[in-house]
């Protein structure tokens, strides 16, 4: 996990302090950096206090690594004390830059996005529509971009009910694309699973209450 507050860059070393580690801020146990961001390929990482010794492992993924000791821990605790509440906070640093993604978890989406954004950002709402996820007034802010060319300048409009309220350009757009999905999934997990009383695939059974989008 990327530590819950992130220690000041003087203050994330083996040296200390810790005040402002995870287990100054009071976890009993951590496994991850301390950093902003980090290499998920070559990671330097902690486990408490103690700098973990680099991967030998050539198909070592740092979301990967997170996800098995989140899981290991979890095992060891409510094994030994079943009726004991605890809490788990797993912060991957694959959902922060630089957005390090194995290219097999590229290869699944491979052809889906040929199209464009514009094509799949529209189809995406009117499938959101038609399902209730987000109502038919939704804002629809729109990206005319030619498909291919990221990190070229594109026209952005804003439309609300049907309407168009504004419409700007965009000198240039962020140069990449990415997957982050496989790692963090909501929806059907074919991964390693938390517990051994679910059998693999299994369904998110959580609830989501709100997703806001904030247009300044």
């Amino acid at each position: 996990m990327k530590a819950p507050a992130g220690a000041p860059n003087w203050e994330t070393s083996a040296a200390g302090p810790f005040d402002r580690w995870a287990n100054g801020l009071g976890f009993d146990y951590f496994y991850g950096f301390n950093a902003g961001d980090m290499n998920h390929w070559d990671p330097v990482l902690f486990e408490n206090r103690n700098l973990v010794p680099r991967s030998s492992d050539p198909n070592y993924y740092l979301t990967e690594d997170i996800a098995d000791h989140a899981i290991s821990w979890v095992r060891q605790v409510t094994s030994i004390a079943p009726d004991k509440p605890f809490f788990l906070y797993v912060a991957p640093g694959a959902n922060h830059s630089p957005h390090p993604v194995p290219q097999e978890w590229i290869d699944q989406f491979k052809g889906q996005f040929d199209a464009g954004w514009d094509a799949y950002r529209e189809a995406s709402l009117k499938r959101q529509k038609k399902l209730g996820v987000v109502p038919e007034n939704t804002i629809d802010f729109a990206y005319q971009g030619k498909a291919g060319e990221r990190g070229k300048p594109a026209t952005v409009t804003l439309t609300a009910n049907g309407k168009k309220v504004g419409e700007g350009r965009l000198p240039r757009t962020v140069p990449l694309h990415f997957s982050l999905g496989e790692g963090v999934d909501v929806g059907t997990d074919t991964g390693s699973a938390v517990d051994f009383t679910y059998t693999l695939p299994f369904q998110f059974t959580g609830t989501i209450d709100k997703v806001t989008v904030t247009l300044k």
